[in-house]
């Protein structure tokens, strides 16, 4: 695992939020980079975001040039610089990230290559359970051995609602009790921020800290409540990937 850069945060420092794990166009989300930095800065709830496009990290650049471009923007909100990489076990969030990782590699091969970038490997939705015939693939019981910096254990998908509690339970009892995470997978601006992070401090930098350092938690619900609404969205994606000639694996 990666080693705590300092953050230097007191134990009694105010807690802030983050959402770890959300698309743009530039995989198979409906907004733009600066539409989401938009969005999340006139919410003014969110302290830090990782765009984690899959494969690419074209968004999460994207999102850094228009911060720099705005900095009053930037003042409010914090890009890490992220990617979901397909491994051949499963998805895996990498987190400051400089560049992108080959798909199709293990569990094991994957987090190691974060890794020699001095990156964060998050194991996104590692037991997800509905989607996997359309390709929503958690790397499951590797948590166990695979040197993750953190898991995620909430994840606002509604169909994550047992893959989320699984997974809590899986790692506590039977995993390596790796700090725990929240992030939207936000495919859609309605959702961002729905379930994430909290970490004491206010920084990019305290939150890194906070993940290596075990005191990260994980907040928010699966968004169960406008199902009929995410549905009719996932229809409506799927007609604006046709278009765009890119096949919907998932939602």
């Amino acid at each position: 695992m990666i080693e705590a850069t300092q953050a230097g945060s007191p134990a009694d420092r105010a807690w802030s939020r983050a959402d770890l794990h959300l698309h743009t166009v530039y995989s198979d989300g409906m907004c733009s980079p600066e539409m989401l930095i938009n969005l999340v800065a006139a919410e003014d709830r969110l302290r830090v975001i990782a765009i984690t496009d899959h494969d690419t990290m074209a968004g999460s650049f994207v999102a850094r040039d228009y911060l720099e471009r705005f900095p009053e923007l930037a003042e409010q909100l914090e890009i890490v610089p992220g990617v979901e990489i397909s491994s051949r076990d499963g998805h895996i969030l990498g987190l400051w990230m400089e560049r992108d990782v080959p798909r199709g590699l293990s569990a094991a091969d994957t987090v190691a290559a974060i890794h020699e970038q001095g990156a964060v490997a998050v194991a996104a939705h590692p037991f997800t359970f509905a989607l996997r015939l359309l390709g929503l693939k958690g790397v499951g019981t590797t948590i166990r051995t695979v040197p993750f910096d953190a898991v995620e254990v909430r994840n606002s998908n509604p169909t994550e609602i047992g893959g989320n509690s699984f997974t809590r339970l899986f790692n506590r009892r039977f995993g390596q009790r790796l700090p725990e995470v929240g992030g939207s997978d936000g495919h859609f601006l309605s959702v961002v921020g729905r379930t994430g992070t909290l970490f004491p401090g206010n920084t990019a930098a305290d939150l890194r800290h906070a993940i290596v350092t075990g005191r990260t938690r994980p907040y928010g619900t699966a968004w169960t409540w406008h199902l009929a609404g995410y549905l009719r969205d996932r229809r409506r994606l799927a007609r604006v990937l046709r278009e765009r000639g890119i096949t919907l694996h998932f939602l």
